[in-house]
């Protein structure tokens, strides 16, 4: 268990060095609204794309579906909670379109 833990640390690592992905997301959509979202959701879709497709070897559907939507319903649900906790949120979350 040791070497094979070892092993997936130092790739996810090597991986987390790489700013390919944050670049591809950066292309890939096309955002309006509070900075903070829009940067959430791309450091998000940007984690998830480098999880599920190392390689960059993804269609925009792909992109979209595995990456965008996740990144945005995650920040969505952490927007809502603080509306709840602070009136000075709005529940509303930053427009964030694939453009691909």
């Amino acid at each position: 268990m040791g070497l094979r833990a070892d092993y997936l640390s130092e790739v996810l690592h090597a991986l987390r060095l790489r700013e390919e992905y944050a670049e591809f997301v950066s292309r890939a959509t096309h955002s309006e609204g509070d900075l903070r979202d829009i940067k959430a959701v791309q450091r998000i879709a940007s984690a998830l794309l480098r999880l599920l497709f190392p390689n960059l070897q993804i269609g925009d559907r792909e992109f979209e579906h595995y990456c965008l939507q996740p990144a945005k319903t995650m920040r969505g649900l952490i927007r809502e909670q603080l509306s709840i906790m602070d009136s000075e949120y709005k529940a509303q979350l930053a427009t964030v379109d694939c453009v691909l």
